[in-house]
């Protein structure tokens, strides 16, 4: 009976090592994944000055749009928590579909090989933040059922890991 008890105990916290290990793994996943992400978000945050620089000079009339990505993006990118990066990412990005949307109603912008240039590294950089957070969000989707899933749950409470802020 006592040898029961034992291996009952051994069995336990075998475990929860190795749920303990799992959740380390999936959580370091996630961080690598969150930071190329950030990455490259960034990197939009960034660059969006040289959009605006050559949107400006012919897109005046459209000054509550330029306003409006303006200032988003004079905020100090580093001094958002993720949450606010999250929102802050989705307003970006519904500025530029929408920039993007009013560039096409304007053929002297077709014209301006300037433009074309930056609209061409404005798309790739969207692009690469796009397929950064399909990885991200896959990852941090597989933290949360281990956050939320029993048994794996009570680890995840003793050690201190949590939910991930997904991006859609």
């Amino acid at each position: 009976m006592v040898f029961l008890i034992i291996l009952i105990i051994v069995a336990l916290i075998i475990y929860c090592l190795l749920e303990y290990n799992n959740l380390t793994m999936i959580n370091e996943s996630t961080k690598e994944k969150f930071e190329d992400m950030d990455e490259k978000m960034r990197k939009r945050w960034d660059f969006m000055p040289k959009v605006l620089d050559v949107v400006r000079m012919n897109m005046r009339h459209e000054r509550s749009l330029i306003e409006g990505i303006s200032n988003i993006i004079d905020l100090s990118y580093n001094s958002l928590i993720v949450e606010r990066k999250r929102d802050f990412d989705i307003e970006l990005s519904e500025k530029i579909i929408e920039l993007v949307e009013k560039v096409k109603e304007h053929p002297e912008f077709e014209e301006n090989p300037k433009f074309m240039v930056i609209l061409s590294q404005l798309v790739n950089i969207q692009n690469e933040i796009g397929d950064a957070r399909v990885k991200y969000n896959e990852a941090a989707k597989e933290m949360n059922k281990k956050v939320k899933g029993f048994p794996s749950n009570l680890i995840a409470k003793i050690f201190g890991f949590k939910e991930q802020v997904i991006f859609e």
